[in-house]
């Protein structure tokens, strides 16, 4: 949305429909530095990352337009994933100092906790 605009803060202020029509102002926010773990639980839970990275409910998570949510994760990773992924990657880096070859286990855990989709043929 061209409206959208991000203050210096860390916040984007937009707005979303809800299934039954109606508009919605979303706050979407970049994490503070303690709410990184947090976002590394949600990996696989797109539902979890925009009640953490919004202020939304779970209620009108649920009653969102699918190309609105797709929109909002898109603004969380946007606002957030730079970070993140330094984070992560100190985590890896320190976890791979003490344990030689974890960073495969963890790489594998994740993987495995991601939901699996096939894909759709286009005839059907």
């Amino acid at each position: 949305m061209a409206d959208d605009i991000v203050d210096l803060s860390g916040y984007l202020e937009t707005s979303v429909n809800l299934r039954d029509g109606r508009a919605l102002g979303v706050t979407v926010r970049q994490l503070r530095f303690r709410e990184l773990p947090k976002l590394a639980e949600c990996i696989g839970d797109e539902a979890a990352m925009l009640k953490l990275c919004t202020s939304m409910t779970d209620e009108e998570i649920d009653y969102i337009s699918l190309g609105d949510a797709e929109r909002l994760v898109a603004e969380c990773e946007r606002l957030n994933m730079d970070f993140f992924q330094r984070w992560l990657e100190r985590q890896l880096r320190r976890n791979e100092a003490v344990v030689p070859g974890v960073r495969q286990k963890i790489a594998a855990a994740v993987e495995s906790a991601l939901p699996t989709t096939s894909p759709r043929s286009p005839s059907a």
